[in-house]
């Protein structure tokens, strides 16, 4: 049997021939817009700062901040709270089923913060606190892990913040 027939040459695309059919992706493309964050915060009554010119701290709850920071370097960026592991990089998907989720970017991040459609939870264990993270109001939460001297704090941020649970 001749196998020739059946082989399947995959042509290859230079970068030009990429660039062409997909657009320009630059570093720039792929770096947070540091000024929108600090122009949706303003809108929205939400506290800011920069700490350096990559990096904006959006101040939710007392003490706790949410930082959006351009990795120049790395041609990357990073989200994440400045006091635990917990973080991402580029936009934010949340579970909203279990099927269903929603991709937020820094701005649209914001907005669902303050909003209330996104979720502060806190982890602490033994009293100590272990990590942070947010949710979207509508994703299920499986509890069936949860660990002795384990401690969960869901808190809504928005101008009249709350304790969930």
């Amino acid at each position: 049997m001749d196998r020739s027939k059946f082989s399947t040459r995959i042509p290859t695309l230079s970068v030009q021939k990429l660039t062409k059919l997909f657009g320009d992706f630059t570093a720039s493309d792929s770096m947070y817009d540091l000024k929108l964050v600090q122009e949706t915060c303003r809108k929205r009554g939400v506290p800011c700062s920069f700490p350096s010119s990559n990096e904006v701290d959006v101040e939710l709850l007392d003490g706790v901040r949410l930082v959006f920071a351009n990795l120049i370097d790395e041609n990357d960026t990073y989200l994440g709270f400045n006091d635990v592991p917990w973080h991402s990089h580029d936009n934010l998907t949340l579970m909203t089923g279990d099927a269903t989720y929603i991709d937020f970017t820094p701005s649209k991040l914001i907005d669902g913060l303050a909003d209330g459609d996104v979720l502060i939870v806190t982890r602490y264990v033994g009293g100590q606190l272990n990590d942070r993270w947010l949710v979207h109001r509508k994703e299920k939460f499986d509890l069936q892990y949860i660990e002795p001297n384990e401690e969960l704090c869901i808190a809504s941020f928005g101008k009249q913040s709350q304790k969930i649970a």
